[in-house]
């Protein structure tokens, strides 16, 4: 992860996720993904009793676009992101940090975006902090990669997405 374009705070995020695509969410083709992450300098504030009022308050979501340019992350990608009316996914994906800003999650349930992560390419993570502000982005990249997500030469701070699994690299 590298600070989001822009942003002028002082948290400095570090860590890892990974994406897991899982087909099977509500038919037998529809298509799911798994998300488990790792994170240091987190907002600490992000705890089991924090307030999160704001949209996107403690999230760490994908997003469409790359961190290059804060103007090109726009909102959450899932399948129908641009539909007014179709439910977001991510909306309810948050984390839960220390007191030191770790964080060390799995998300256990299955996030219903209804897309490949072949078509996360081009896509980025992004981290929130308690006012949903966006702290934090790692961007997609897609590699060829022995099917675990496990990938040498991404470069830092890039995520590495296979169409079985995605592996965010520090």
């Amino acid at each position: 992860f590298s600070k989001y374009p822009g942003y002028t705070g002082t948290m400095v995020v570090k860590g890892s996720a990974e994406i897991t695509e899982t087909v099977g969410y509500e038919s037998t083709s529809t298509v799911a993904q798994f998300l488990s992450f790792s994170l240091i300098g987190a907002d600490k504030d992000c705890t089991a009793n924090a307030r999160l009022v704001q949209a996107n308050a403690c999230g760490i979501h994908v997003h469409v676009g790359n961190c290059n340019v804060a103007a090109d992350v726009a909102g959450h990608f899932f399948m129908n992101y641009l539909v007014t009316g179709t439910s977001d996914p991510w909306k309810s994906i948050i984390y839960l940090a220390a007191s030191t800003g770790a964080v060390g999650s799995s998300i256990t349930v299955q996030i219903p975006t209804k897309e490949a992560n072949a078509n996360m390419k081009d896509r980025s993570v992004v981290v929130h902090d308690e006012l949903g502000a966006r702290i934090a982005c790692g961007n997609i990249v897609t590699t060829k990669t022995n099917g675990t997500g496990t990938t040498s030469g991404a470069p830092a701070g890039s995520l590495a997405a296979s169409l079985l699994s995605a592996l965010l690299l520090r």
